[in-house]
C-alpha cells in the first residue's frame, strides 16, 4: 500500500485524475490504484517487501511504444478489482468484478462487430442479463436488487473508462444509431423482455454515451480473437 507522500507525488507524475481527493490509503485512489495495477500485472513493476520496483527485463519493452501498448491491452483483460472498484470500503466484490474475464472479452467482442458506435445502456443491458443468469438472484430483495443493478452499470462505465483511456477505445455522447433500435420494438426477435425493451427504447431516445473501437483497439482485439480461434477475416482475405 503506497505511503500518502508518495502517492500524492505520484499523482502529480502519472496525472491520474486524483487530484484534490481526501484519503486514508492509497488503496482509496482509483486513479493511482488502477495505474499501479495495471504495471503489475503488465509486468512493468513489482513487488519487494514494501516497495515498488522496476522489473529489469522489461526496460527494452519501454523503448518500444508499441510493444508496451500491446502489453498494457492484453494485461487489461486481468485487473478487474482496481477497474470495477467498490463504491465503499467493506463492499463485496461486485458481479461484474467476479466475471470481468468473460464481461470484458465479450463487450469488446461485440462492439468490434458493429459498423456504428454502440449504446452504452445496450451494452449495459445485455451484461446485467448474463449477471442474472449466472447468480442465483431469486431471494434477492427488489432493493439490493435495484443497487445490483446499478453498479452493473457504474462497473460497465469504468470497464469502458479505462480502455478509452488507453486508447483502445473511443466514446461521444450522441444520439444511438437507429439499428440499435429496430428489434426493441419486436417483442420476438428482442433480445431483452419487454419491460426491459420499452425502458431501453426510452433510454435511447435521448443523447447516450456511445463507444466504439479505435483502430488501435480493432486491430488487437482481431488479433486476440484469431489467438482464440475465433473468425475476424479481413476483407482482402475473403476475395477468394
Amino acid at each position: 500500500n503506497i505511503r500518502p507522500a508518495d502517492a500524492r507525488d505520484l499523482i502529480a507524475l502519472l496525472g491520474t485524475g486524483d487530484e484534490g481527493l481526501k484519503f486514508r490509503s492509497a488503496a482509496e485512489l482509483p486513479g493511482l490504484n488502477l495505474v499501479v495495477s495495471w504495471a503489475l500485472q503488465a509486468r512493468i513493476i513489482r513487488r519487494q517487501g514494501t516497495r515498488l520496483l522496476p522489473v529489469a527485463k522489461a526496460r527494452p519493452l519501454l523503448a518500444d511504444a508499441e510493444a508496451l501498448w500491446q502489453r498494457a491491452f492484453e494485461a487489461a483483460f486481468a485487473v478487474g478489482d482496481a477497474v470495477c472498484r467498490p463504491t465503499w470500503a467493506d463492499e463485496p466484490p461486485s458481479p461484474v468484478q467476479q466475471t470481468y474475464d468473460l464481461v470484458v472479452p465479450d463487450v469488446l467482442a461485440t462492439i468490434y462487430s458493429m459498423e456504428e458506435p454502440v449504446p452504452l445502456p445496450r451494452l449495459a443491458e445485455s451484461v446485467w442479463q448474463g449477471v442474472e443468469a449466472r447468480f442465483d438472484l431469486d431471494h434477492v430483495s427488489s432493493f439490493i436488487m435495484e443497487g445490483l443493478r446499478a453498479r452493473v452499470d457504474r462497473d460497465v462505465e469504468h470497464i469502458f473508462d479505462a480502455f478509452e483511456a488507453l486508447g483502445a477505445v473511443t466514446s461521444v455522447r450522441a444520439m444511438a444509431d437507429g439499428m440499435f433500435l429496430q428489434d426493441l420494438t419486436d417483442p420476438a426477435i428482442s433480445p431483452f423482455s419487454r419491460a426491459r425493451s420499452t425502458a431501453l427504447r426510452r433510454q435511447l431516445k435521448d443523447p447516450v454515451r456511445l463507444v466504439a473501437l479505435t483502430p488501435l483497439g480493432t486491430r488487437a482485439m482481431r488479433e486476440r480473437m484469431l489467438a482464440e480461434g475465433r473468425e475476424a477475416a479481413l476483407v482482402g482475405e475473403l476475395a477468394g
